[in-house]
Formats: C-alpha cells, sequence, structure tokens
C-alpha cells in the first residue's frame, strides 16, 4: 500500500507527534497542562479516547500502523504504515525519546534506528532525558538540508517524540510542584491507599514539568499531535500503574489534534490511536491506495454517524484479554 499524494503544489508541513507516557484525561486543564491545553481549544479535541492498549507497546503500536491491537502479534513484512506512507509524500522522518527500552518490551519491530532518518534515544534520566528529547527533536523540525542559500529545499519532516516524565516516579521541576501535598522521592510504589491523593498530586506536577518543556514544539505552522501512550490507574480499578487490566483509567488517554487552517472539533464519541494517522493523511490530501489497511477514521472527515456506529478494541498487556 502507498500513499497518493494530491496535486497541491504548496509545501507539506512538518508534522510533530508528542506521545506522553501514562497521561490521564483529567490531566488537560489550564492549570496543569496550560499548553496542551490551548492546543485542544484550537484543534480536534477528543474527549473519549482510546489507546491501543494499556501499555507502552500496544499503544504505539496502533499509533503508528493505524492498526487495532489485535494484530501486535503478527509477523511484519513492511516498515509501519506512518513512516512508509510520509516518506512516499517526500518526509524526512525522526524519533526522540527519554527512554532507549523499545526492544525489551517487543517494540523494535516498529521502533528501531533503520526506520528513521534520525533516531535519537537515551538511558532514562530523569528530566533531563526529556528535555534532550525535545531540543534534539525540535533541532531536526528547524533545521534545512546543507545545500548553502537554499533552504527551500529542505523537505518536510515528521517528528516522534516520547515523553517520559509522567511515568512512575513522575519527576518534576521544583518550580512545578504546585499540587501539595505530594509525595516525595521515598514514595513506594505500588503505594498504599492512604498515600493515593499525595501520590496522585506529584503525577500532576510532573505533567506540569512535561507541559513546560513540550512548548517550543507547539508553534502553529505545523500539525501538532499530542496523545498519551495510555492512561494509568491510581487505585480506581484497584491497581496501580498501568499494563495491568483492561479499565478507563488505563486504556484510555488524551488525544488533541491540531491542523493549521482547520475548524475546532470536540469530539464526544469513541476514538482511538488508530484514528490520528488516517487523520493526518487527510489533511494533507493524501490518499492510501488501499484505504481498507488500517482500522482507523479520519476525523477531519468522519461523521457523527460513523463514530457512533464503529467497533474497535483496545488489548491488556499482562493477559492475551480485549475490551470490545
Amino acid at each position: 500500500v502507498r500513499a497518493v499524494p494530491s496535486h497541491q503544489t504548496d509545501p507539506l508541513p512538518d508534522v510533530v507527534v508528542v506521545v506522553i507516557e501514562s497521561l490521564r484525561p483529567e490531566l488537560l486543564t489550564t492549570d496543569v497542562m496550560p499548553n496542551i491545553s490551548q492546543l485542544a481549544e484550537e484543534g480536534i479535541h477528543c474527549r473519549y479516547h482510546f489507546s491501543g492498549g494499556n501499555a507502552t507497546n500496544h499503544g504505539v503500536f496502533s499509533l503508528v500502523t493505524g492498526l487495532e491491537p489485535i494484530w501486535f502479534g503478527t509477523s511484519q513484512r513492511f516498515a509501519p504504515g506512518m513512516y512508509r506512507w510520509f516518506k512516499n509524500l517526500g518526509y524526512e522522518v525522526g524519533f526522540f525519546a527519554g527512554s532507549d527500552d523499545w526492544d525489551d518490551f517487543q517494540m523494535s519491530g516498529f521502533i528501531r534506528p533503520q526506520l528513521f532518518d534520525q533516531y535519537e534515544v537515551r538511558p532514562r534520566h530523569g528530566i533531563s532525558s526529556d528535555r534532550r528529547a525535545v531540543e534534539l527533536a525540535s533541532a531536526f523540525l528547524s533545521g534545512v538540508r546543507a545545500v548553502p542559500n537554499r533552504k527551500d529545499t529542505r523537505p518536510p519532516r515528521l517528528a516522534i517524540v516520547y515523553m517520559y516524565g509522567t511515568h512512575a516516579t513522575y519527576q518534576s521541576y521544583p518550580s512545578d510542584q504546585i499540587d501539595k501535598p505530594a509525595a516525595d522521592n521515598r514514595f513506594p510504589f505500588p503505594y498504599p491507599a492512604r498515600m493515593r491523593d499525595s501520590v496522585w498530586n506529584r503525577y500532576k506536577n510532573s505533567a506540569r514539568t512535561v507541559d513546560r518543556l513540550l512548548k517550543p514544539l507547539l508553534t502553529r505552522d505545523r500539525v501538532i499531535v499530542a496523545l498519551g501512550d495510555h492512561g494509568e490507574s491510581f487505585l480506581e480499578d484497584g491497581t496501580v500503574g498501568h499494563g495491568i487490566r483492561i479499565s478507563r483509567y488505563q486504556n484510555m488517554t488524551p488525544a488533541v489534534l491540531y491542523c493549521p487552517g482547520q475548524f475546532k472539533r470536540v469530539i464526544e464519541q469513541p476514538t482511538f490511536h488508530a484514528d490520528v494517522l488516517p487523520t493526518i493523511l487527510s489533511y494533507l490530501e493524501a490518499k492510501l491506495s488501499d484505504p481498507e489497511a488500517i482500522d482507523g477514521l479520519s476525523l477531519t472527515q468522519a461523521t457523527e454517524q460513523e463514530l457512533v456506529t464503529r467497533r474497535f478494541c483496545v488489548r491488556n498487556y499482562l493477559g492475551e484479554d480485549y475490551g470490545l
């Protein structure tokens, strides 16, 4: 399957896809994540959004393939659709992350150096790893090809940026530690019920830092996607963390898609990660040679009736159970 470009002659915009670890929908408020919240006011805000699963591997899989997670265990004959189809359209593709454990969690099929024009990952090292990922992604998106005085030769670029700060143990800058009382660095994981509220405050503070770090990437001349890889449970379903059981707390996450010049839209119907890829492609006026190669819908084109009546599945990490 190939992406077929439109006949438009205007240059294609850069695209940045920001994936934020363990992000709950409740964090998308002006006092916790003001930059992403403002983006949600200007773009497509999916208020009832599901990851492909309750762990990173199934979530990122659905995001970059446009497929439901039931396909996760099948053999792959081609590079994931997102990278292949953007390269069909002339894009350079980069991956930037504050973590380097992709192979450990069965993600090397769709996250590995050979798939990208620029691949920058480092072992986790607190906030500094996320800051480095943003700085390198910013340089990738602002850079030009080495042709003197010929900025027009620079191809459009897709940057995927993975932020780890909102994963336990929820790191933040001191200036962002506004929600109190918050658990300190010594809190146990899993934690007892009596500590739930203080750990939740620590989590909110970490989201505030991630939002601050991301601000340089959110320029309105590019397509921007901001979402979580999955959610996070704080004992609401009887568990702590994610990847343990299917629930709204572990499988749901906010999703915001901003496309320059497009109308604002709040979607209350169920959406999921596989919708992101067809949404971006439709904005770029690109079509797939076989539209049935992916499971998602374009959120710029789908009617309310289509969103209400369609079905999709989400997956559990620890066991092979699914939610429909």
